[in-house]
């Protein structure tokens, strides 16, 4: 896995894409050779170089990184025809298979759980409907801060 890694940023650094997109991505593929989806992808997203919504897919790092990318999936799937639409939906609901079970483990502290627990509910919202997530993501932000503030009145 170590050489798969290094290979993979071996090639950014001399070809130094200004963006990841599907070619690139192929072309990283092609050259590196035989890489599993989580190394390729995980190596990618670690590199620090922009990402493509599709090539990043749904990223769980961070309840920030889930926004944003969810956010950019939303953006892509407005214009997207039916099979990139469908490759999305495939794409997240994946990622929700991921949240359910990491919001499942039962090594986690609990606030821990509890974001967990809201990925998985942005996730659902967003496969739901694509185009209202947005909006909705909004709404529970703003819910949430509300919800803070009043706790840290207490």
């Amino acid at each position: 896995m170590r050489r798969a890694r290094q290979a993979i940023l071996d090639w950014l650094e001399a070809h130094k894409p200004a963006l990841v997109d599907r070619a690139t991505a192929e072309a990283i593929r092609r050259d590196v050779g035989e890489v599993s989806g989580q190394t390729f992808r995980h190596t990618l997203i670690e590199s620090g170089y922009a990402l493509d919504p599709l090539v990043e897919g749904v990223n769980q790092t961070t309840i920030g990184d889930l926004a944003r990318t969810l956010l950019a999936l939303e953006a892509r799937y407005e214009g997207a025809g039916p099979s990139e639409r469908a490759e999305m939906r495939a794409m997240v609901m994946e990622s929700k298979r991921h949240a359910r079970f990491a919001a499942a483990n039962r090594k986690l502290d609990e606030a821990r759980r509890q974001e967990k627990e809201e990925m998985l509910l942005w996730i659902s919202t967003w496969i739901e409907n694509p185009p209202l997530f947005a909006g909705w993501l909004n709404l529970r932000l703003a819910k949430r801060a509300a919800g803070s503030g009043a706790d840290q009145a207490e």
